[in-house]
C-alpha cells in the first residue's frame, strides 16, 4: 500500500490519461459488450461495459474491431525505457530499485482504464513473454483482484450474479483488496498457475441483505490500472 501516492500519483495518472487519450483503443467489441450487458441483467444499474487499452505488445488480432497504435515504448528485448513518460519511467525506477525484488529488464508496459463502476476482468494468465514478474498498480479507486484456478474459456461463460456475490471458485479463490497507488506482485505461481481477475460485484440491497453495509458509491468508481513486465 502506498507505493504510489499524493502528488506524484496524480502526476502518474495525468500522464498515463495523456497516453490513453492518444493511443488507447477499447478492447470491447460489439459483440463482448453484448455478451456482457446479458450478464449484468441482475444489477439494477448495471454499469456501461468499457476498456481502453494501451500496450507496446503486438495485440492486433481478428476479435479486435479497432486497429492497434503500438505504444512507442515497444515491447520485450526491444523494450525502450526512455520512450516512456517521465512520471511512467519514475514509477519503473522505483520498482527496480527498492531493493525488494529481484528483476531483469522491463519488458512491457500495459495501461487499461475503466470508468463508470465497470471492473469486471475475468481471470487470465498473462502472456509468457511478458517476463516471470508481473506488477500492478491501481489508481482513482479500490477494488478487488482475485487469484483463481480457473480461467477461460470457463469463466467468461459462468453466472456474473453468483460469481459476483460468491467468486468463480468458492473456497479456492483468493482475494486481495487493493487500494489506490497499492503495487501488487505477481509471481512463481501466483504468476502462471493462478489466474487474476475482477468481479463484476453485486448491488448494495444485496450486500444488505447479507448484512453489510457500504457508503462507497460504485457507480461513481473508476479504476485505472497499468501493468509492468519484468524478466527474472
Amino acid at each position: 500500500p502506498g507505493f504510489v501516492c499524493g502528488d506524484f500519483a496524480e502526476k502518474v495518472v495525468a500522464a498515463a490519461r495523456g497516453v490513453v487519450k492518444e493511443l488507447g483503443i477499447s478492447h470491447v467489441t460489439k459483440r463482448s459488450r453484448e455478451v456482457a450487458e446479458r450478464q449484468m441483467l441482475h444489477l439494477k444499474a448495471p454499469p456501461r461495459v468499457n476498456m481502453l487499452r494501451v500496450t507496446g505488445r503486438d495485440e492486433r488480432a481478428d476479435w479486435i474491431e479497432e486497429e492497434q497504435v503500438l505504444a512507442p515504448w515497444g515491447y520485450g528485448a526491444g523494450f525502450d525505457l526512455e520512450a516512456l513518460p517521465t512520471p511512467l519511467r519514475e514509477v519503473a525506477h522505483r520498482i527496480k530499485s527498492c531493493g525488494d525484488f529481484d528483476l531483469g529488464p522491463l519488458r512491457d508496459v500495459t495501461i487499461n482504464l475503466r470508468e463508470s463502476g465497470f471492473f469486471r476482468l475475468d481471470p487470465h494468465l498473462d502472456p509468457r513473454s511478458d517476463g516471470n514478474n508481473i506488477f500492478i498498480l491501481g489508481f482513482l479507486s479500490p477494488t478487488v483482484l482475485s487469484l483463481s484456478p480457473l480461467g477461460p474459456p470457463a469463466v467468461q461463460l459462468m453466472d456474473q450474479r453468483r460469481v459476483g456475490s460468491s467468486s468463480w471458485a468458492p473456497g479456492e479463490d483468493l482475494d486481495v483488496l487493493v487500494e489506490p497507488g497499492t503495487l501488487v506482485h505477481l509471481t512463481d505461481g501466483a504468476r502462471s498457475k493462478w489466474h487474476h481477475g475482477v468481479r463484476v460485484g453485486v448491488d448494495r440491497s444485496e450486500l444488505e441483505r447479507h448484512g453489510v453495509t457500504w457508503e462507497h458509491a460504485w457507480e461513481h468508481a473508476w479504476e485505472h490500472a497499468w501493468e509492468h513486465a519484468w524478466e527474472h
